[in-house]
């Protein structure tokens, strides 16, 4: 499994069957796609970033596969990611939804994930861009929070027309829960995502007054 084919093989099942997988998922019941290979061989930085990512987004059981004695620091901050575990470890344990995938070339996915705090009856969010594009420079991709979080799989089965939040505090969970600032439903999230397998993940918690 410590092979790159192997994550974006996991990644493209639980896309595929996740109407599915989704009902088979919560507290008591866990989907396990395999172990972490984070700090192996197989994986560059930014698709070890990846893997954790996704593991995190789905409530996946992290169990790791290396030689703790062997982990360098940098995969050893990855693995220690509070913010990255409190998503992995959401009370509601919803799994992550893939709400875009980009039809020329399929290079650009977008995943939602509904969680807690849940404020008047709205979730929090956790959001995370990916980018399958193989060369090239990072991107920024830019996308509306309202398209996001409405996306494919999020409809009023998620919340009701009536009750979406206007207004989210946005939060960077790869920059140690950075503040980037307070976001109106209808504004752009636009983020800078590496090539060859790079994220970016954000917590979108929904401000009520």
């Amino acid at each position: 499994m410590d092979s790159w084919e192997s994550i974006t093989a996991y990644i493209d099942f639980y896309a595929n069957h996740q109407t599915q997988f989704k009902k088979y998922n919560g507290p008591g019941m866990w989907l396990d796609p395999d172990m972490l290979v984070l700090g192996n061989f197989g994986l560059s930085y930014d698709q070890q970033k990846a893997q954790f990512a996704f593991w995190c987004m789905w409530s996946s059981p992290l169990y790791m596969s290396n030689d703790l004695r062997e982990v360098k620091p940098e995969i050893k901050a990855i693995l220690q990611n509070k913010h990255l575990i409190a998503v992995n470890q959401d009370p509601l344990g919803i799994m992550a939804t893939r709400v875009e995938k980009q039809v020329t070339g399929g290079n650009f996915e977008v995943w939602v994930k509904q969680m807690t705090p849940v404020i008047q009856g709205r979730y929090s969010f956790a959001i995370l861009y990916f980018n399958r594009q193989p060369l090239g420079q990072p991107m920024i991709f830019t996308r509306k929070l309202k398209d996001i979080l409405t996306g494919d799989g999020l409809d009023g089965a998620i919340w009701p027309p009536h009750n979406y939040p206007t207004v989210f505090d946005i939060y960077d969970l790869f920059d140690d829960g950075k503040k980037l600032g307070r976001f109106n439903i209808t504004d752009n999230l636009s983020l800078k995502v590496n090539p060859s397998g790079g994220v970016a993940m954000v917590k979108a918690v929904p401000v009520v007054d």
